[in-house]
């Protein structure tokens, strides 16, 4: 159960009980239905209600099922343990930050989506220092990554919300494409500014500043050529081929991020995001 796309009824089943205790099948069918689009018949429900039973998940009162308080109990501890290990107290740096004025370093991803991930990781590792300002500054020549990457962008909003962390995001393009995953945006925590003309003229360039690290991140120039070639000529959801996608974001093309703490440059670029907004 850990929480991935590819979520098995059991996983679903204990999402809902997560939310209330005491549901009934009836019930479970009528909150998971609702949301999930595999066809489950009433036999996959009651095997997978047995199974959680048997592994002591859930238990059974009467016709209503809920989640095992001693299950819930050893979840809670292991939370705690992953807690203490990756954000409170540290044995060693689950990310080695540079230190000091000057220092830099730069991690090199094999591919677009291996990148995206690491991405993540690091801003929600920041975030998790509990800087004291909670707000990412973040230049985009186009915005790809819901289109390549959903469940990974949730995941990431989501664990940013959890710290109070807003972005104020200049993308450097108001094609359909761009403006297409503003739906996605929370806009108290997410605002978006479509420009006419991107920030800098490398369009393999994507640069965030957060709790006082300047992060930049480089595509590949032929990879970055190829995204920007797609929101070029992508004027509806019916021109694109999910082929071309998914061999474009999945196309092994190495890119770097580089994180350095340089305050002179970062508040720099701040005072230039900031202007829009």
């Amino acid at each position: 159960m850990l929480l991935t796309k590819a979520e098995t009824i059991n996983d679903l089943i204990v999402r809902e009980l997560s939310k209330s205790p005491h549901l009934t099948l009836d019930k479970l069918v009528r909150k998971i239905g609702k949301r999930d689009k595999q066809k489950i018949t009433l036999q996959g429900w009651y095997k997978a209600l047995k199974r959680l039973m048997e592994s002591g998940v859930i238990v059974k009162e009467g016709k209503s099922y809920s989640l095992n308080v001693s299950w819930v109990v050893d979840v809670l501890r292991w939370s705690y343990n992953l807690n203490r290990t990756y954000i409170e107290k540290e044995k060693e740096p689950v990310i080695a930050l540079p230190q000091k004025q000057g220092e830099k370093i730069t991690f090199k991803l094999r591919d677009l989506l291996a990148m995206n991930s690491f991405w993540a990781h690091l801003l929600v590792y920041i975030a998790s220092k509990k800087p004291k300002d909670r707000t990412i500054y973040g230049y985009n020549p186009h915005f790809w990554f819901y289109l390549a990457h959903s469940d990974v962008e949730r995941q990431y909003n989501r664990s940013l919300n959890k710290f109070g962390i807003r972005t104020l995001l200049y993308i450097g393009s108001n094609s359909f494409l761009d403006r297409w995953n503003n739906q996605f945006f929370n806009k108290n925590n997410i605002i978006a500014y479509f420009a006419p003309k991107p920030l800098f003229k490398e369009k393999n360039k994507y640069v965030n500043y957060f709790g006082g690290y300047l992060i930049d991140v480089k595509l590949k120039k032929e990879q970055a050529e190829k995204i920007d070639q797609l929101f070029k000529k992508t004027s509806s959801l019916a021109d694109l081929s999910q082929l071309e996608i998914i061999s474009l974001f999945q196309e092994k093309s190495l890119s770097t991020i580089t994180i350095s703490k340089n305050t002179k440059k970062g508040e720099a670029f701040k005072r230039r995001i900031k202007r829009y907004f």
